[in-house]
Formats: structure tokens, C-alpha cells, sequence
């Protein structure tokens, strides 16, 4: 499994740079992809094109803190 450990850039639509813990970027699944479809060659910058910067910080934020205290998991219902 891939080290955990350093940091990535996440590029906002304006351009902004986050630099965030691999760890805290893990928790959005879109990112985890990107950084697992990407490899390990060192450096990562994920640019989300589609996610303006306001959106961008209070994603990090909410990862952030749910890397430390991970969610419960949601129970899913079935309607049938």
C-alpha cells in the first residue's frame, strides 16, 4: 500500500493552491482516486476545475477533521 505520509496541492478553478496531508486528501474519494490513478512519482497537484476555492477550503476543512475522527458509517435503507 502507498506511504501515507507527505503533502499534495489541490488546485482550485481560480487557481488557488491548498497544500494538504495525503492523509486528509484520502478522505474524498474523488481525490483518492486521482492520487492512486496518478502513481507515486513524487509531487502531486490535483486540479478540480470544477470546484471554486470557497468550496475547496470547507472540503479540506471537513477532511480534515473527519481524518482525525472518522464518520460513522450511515446505515443504508432499503425502500422495497
Amino acid at each position: 500500500m502507498e506511504d501515507d505520509e507527505g503533502t499534495i496541492k489541490l488546485v482550485s478553478k481560480e487557481g488557488d493552491e491548498f497544500k494538504v496531508s495525503i492523509e486528509v486528501a484520502k478522505v474524498s474519494e474523488l481525490v483518492k482516486t486521482m492520487i492512486e490513478e496518478e502513481g507515486d512519482d513524487g509531487e502531486h497537484e490535483i486540479p478540480l476545475p470544477n470546484v471554486k476555492a470557497t468550496v475547496l477550503a470547507k472540503v479540506i476543512d471537513f477532511c480534515s477533521r473527519h481524518a482525525r475522527e472518522p464518520m460513522n458509517e450511515i446505515e443504508k435503507v432499503s425502500f422495497s
